[in-house]
């Protein structure tokens, strides 16, 4: 059933305006998501002073626009009440100083999320992080090929959670049409050639958690909802079944793949969690993390609507966050990175994006290699475009 674009009566943003809220989040995303790698070739402090300044750009830019839709009290419960749990957990903590610098960094991080959540459109959203991804790949790759070919050092550049969701992203938007198949598929290669370069088991056991999920969630929308409890039941015993190989035979499992259990345990960031907060504090991580979840893969999934009509094409470009989640969780057994840059920023942002932009895309709204300014605006008013 075709579609008409609907412009919101209040007209489209100004071109400065658009150009403004577009930089700034290909600037935030480069900044957050590529945390490591900035640290890694800058150092942290240049990497703070970085989101320090992405944090005044994004205040300032908010409070020009000033978003119809924003309320303080329809931010996502679940993430208040963990960053109040882990200001809480400072009065017990054995490095106090340590605790307010995580504190200050989670905050800082949120902010930001919110900001990009409600300045920039979903569209925006995946548009922005793509190229904030090809600016981290391209500068990682080209570091890394000088570090092994040149200065013949052992590569130390950081981009294995980059490298997966990059392919995610870049993959969703050639397949929806967002950019030329060409300009897609080299990117696609350069994020996989960034993948086998670094040649991690937790890499490949992400990039396969990412296509298995695709694989449901395709699944899940030939299925009418109503029919869908077989597909759950075999997610869930098969989740079931990995975690019990994995834990009964660890000490066989873990050394065969190269991986260090000890470590394992030590940066596994639920473990981080319960340790510094405790049962209250872990539970709302989990509430955090299982509603994020439970709220992008519905917006998979559903069938769009508008109105009392027929059912709408999907849109290939909603699968993205879901996507990019299932990666965070894999990333998440071995290292801090969901209470952590970039784990914890885009975790924040699917959550507070899905709380209150939660209308289900159709395939119309997959625009066809529109320039950004050509794209159109949602009505905050209606939840149109």
């Amino acid at each position: 059933m075709a579609e008409k674009a609907y412009v919101s009566p209040r007209g489209l943003p100004s071109t400065k305006t658009r150009l403004l809220r577009g930089a700034f989040g290909i600037a935030a995303f480069t900044v957050t998501v590529g945390g490591s790698l900035y640290s890694e070739l800058f150092g942290k402090p240049i990497h703070l002073a970085a989101l320090a300044i992405i944090f005044v750009w994004g205040a300032a830019l908010f409070l020009a626009v000033r978003p119809e839709r924003f309320r303080w009290h329809r931010l996502p419960a679940p993430v208040i009440l963990f960053i109040l749990m882990t200001a809480i957990s400072l009065i017990w903590a054995t490095e106090p100083i340590f605790g307010v610098q995580v504190l200050a960094l989670q905050l800082v991080l949120a902010a930001i999320a919110v900001m990009i959540a409600y300045l920039l459109t979903w569209a925006e959203t995946l548009r922005t992080l793509a190229q904030a991804l090809r600016y981290l790949l391209g500068v990682g790759l080209i570091i890394w090929l000088w570090q092994t070919f040149v200065s013949q050092v052992e590569a130390t550049v950081t981009l294995n959670l980059i490298s997966v969701i990059a392919v995610t992203v870049f993959a969703v938007q050639t397949s929806a049409g967002l950019v030329r198949p060409s300009f897609g598929a080299f990117w696609v290669a350069v994020s996989l050639l960034a993948i086998v370069s670094i040649n991690s088991v937790v890499t490949y056991a992400a990039l396969v958690v990412v296509i298995i999920s695709l694989l449901f969630l395709l699944w899940a929308r030939k299925s009418k909802p109503d029919s869908r409890m077989p597909l759950y039941w075999i997610g869930i015993l098969a989740l079931g079944a990995t975690i019990f190989v994995l834990y009964w035979w660890r000490e066989s499992i873990f050394p065969a793949l190269g991986i260090d259990i000890d470590t394992v345990l030590l940066d596994n960031i639920w473990v981080s969690v319960w340790s510094a907060q405790g049962v209250v504090g872990s539970a709302l991580f989990l509430l955090l993390v299982f509603v994020t979840t439970w709220r992008v893969w519905f917006r998979a999934v559903d069938q769009p609507r508008r109105g009392a009509g027929e059912p709408l094409e999907y849109a290939k470009s909603a699968l993205w966050p879901t996507l990019v989640i299932m990666s965070l969780l894999v990333f998440s057994l071995v290292s801090g990175s969901l209470v952590f840059e970039p784990g914890w920023f885009l975790l924040v942002l699917f959550a507070v994006k899905t709380r209150f932009d939660y209308i289900v895309p159709s395939k119309h709204e997959d625009a066809k290699r529109l320039a950004w300014r050509d794209v159109p605006i949602v009505d905050e008013t209606t939840s149109r475009i």
